[in-house]
């Protein structure tokens, strides 16, 4: 099975073929088009084994431009966004609030905003765990945390 908590906010969706990444657009709730995402599944390629998709993330980047423009319009905008979450190891249902085990293999994530036009938003990929960006230094260590655990 290659999507598991379905259902819940955060599915979890574990990638063994390239179509398993239709899982990760079906899961974004429609903020997320196909053609969007192909521009981030053809860099992962063979990297990424699993990603979590948690919904209901609160972005502070997002949240500033939609105070600042969409609640100031006259019609229901979104005001959460979807945060990505990429792991190079593959993840069981049962480890997805204790990822300890899986800090190692965390690539990164990205934050996907329910806009129609350039829906991919601050995107943080850790270079030394993934092999397309070894070239880049990295600033700061990432770890994988969800919003609901804070």
């Amino acid at each position: 099975m290659s999507i598991q908590l379905e259902n819940t906010d955060y599915p979890l969706i574990q990638i063994e073929t390239p179509g398993d990444w239709k899982h990760v657009v079906s899961a974004c709730d429609g903020y997320l088009a196909e053609r969007d995402f192909s521009k981030l599944s053809s860099y992962f390629a063979d990297d990424i084994k699993t990603v979590i998709v948690e919904k209901k993330y609160n972005d502070k980047d997002f949240r500033g431009t939609y105070y600042n423009f969409y609640a100031k319009k006259f019609a229901n905008y979104p005001n959460n966004t979807i945060r990505l979450h990429f792991f190079s190891a593959t993840i069981s249902a049962d480890e997805l609030f204790n990822l300890d085990n899986h800090s190692d293999s965390y690539i990164g994530f990205s934050v996907i905003r329910p806009t129609k036009i350039n829906p991919i938003g601050r995107t943080i990929l850790d270079p030394q765990r993934y092999q397309a960006l070894r070239d880049i230094s990295a600033l700061r260590n990432i770890r994988p945390i969800f919003s609901a655990l804070n």
